[in-house]
């Protein structure tokens, strides 16, 4: 699978695909976030230093009948610009929410 597919039909861009996992009907795409593109969550800069992270797994599109998962590791960065340690925003998913934008517009459009 390529990082084309996953940005023209998930919405997800700016990551890379690692692998794919299928579990009995379920479908798992490990995805990872490059480290140039680390950013500061508050005040946007690239100045940051990686201090470890959090492993998400969050629902995307279905695949036919079958559910679709997207793991990836969500950056935790320090700041040299604003000092503070938060975890880098994720793109196609809002916080704390355990699935992506795609997954909601196709929710919202099947109800």
């Amino acid at each position: 699978m390529s990082t084309i597919l996953l940005y023209r039909r998930f919405g997800i861009f700016g990551y890379n695909f690692v692998k794919q996992d299928f579990i009995k009907d379920l479908t798992f795409f490990r995805i990872e976030q490059p480290r140039e593109r680390f950013r500061c969550p508050l005040c946007n800069s690239s100045d940051v230093w990686a201090q470890g992270g959090e492993v998400r797994t969050i629902q995307s599109l279905p695949i036919g009948s079958k559910p679709t998962f997207v793991t990836l590791k969500v950056p935790r960065v320090y700041c040299h610009a604003c000092k503070c340690t938060r975890q880098c925003k994720i793109n196609f998913a809002d916080p704390k929410k355990s699935y992506t934008h795609a997954f909601e517009r196709y929710v919202l459009e099947v109800s």
